[in-house]
């Protein structure tokens, strides 16, 4: 090889051994948190559930729709393709309360709910009966960690 073919060669390997070095670096302040995105859903009405289903959400959902946080109910028991989760807000003693929710984003290992507990307005007509908010929602089937933040 002549001088004048090493010379480019050389310059040619050297810029691609840089070009390569330089692509796989990280810079140290990079975000390492996991993207967030959104979970669909739908609210349920337990009277409204597939027969096939009804038993055993049923049952469950007795059991914990007057104990304040999350639960939910991962299908992958092999009663269904979905995974119910209901959001509690314990015993009230008036009705007038509401949970709506904010948002529902989740990432490879949790859910995460936002939720929001409607409170009675002051003068508002309520039944004078004790109540027990909550919310049933139904998701896929999902065996993600569930997360609750009230606002």
């Amino acid at each position: 090889m002549t001088r004048q073919t090493i010379i480019p060669i050389s310059i040619f390997v050297l810029c691609m051994v840089l070009l390569m070095g330089c692509g796989g670096a990280k810079m140290g302040n990079e975000d390492t948190k996991p993207t967030m995105s959104d979970v669909d859903y739908e609210i349920i009405d337990i009277e409204e559930l597939e027969l096939k289903e009804k038993e055993e959400i049923v049952t469950w959902y007795d059991d914990v729709f007057d104990q304040e946080g999350v639960h939910s109910m991962d299908g992958t028991k092999g009663f269904s393709k979905y995974t119910y989760i209901l959001i509690a807000d314990g015993e009230k003693a008036t009705g007038g309360y509401a949970i709506q929710i904010e948002s529902m984003k989740g990432n490879e290992d949790e859910i995460r709910i936002v939720a929001k507990v409607r409170e009675p307005q002051k003068g508002e007509f309520v039944t004078q009966a004790f109540g027990y908010p909550h919310l049933l929602l139904r998701i896929n089937q999902d065996s993600r960690k569930i997360l609750l933040e009230k606002q």
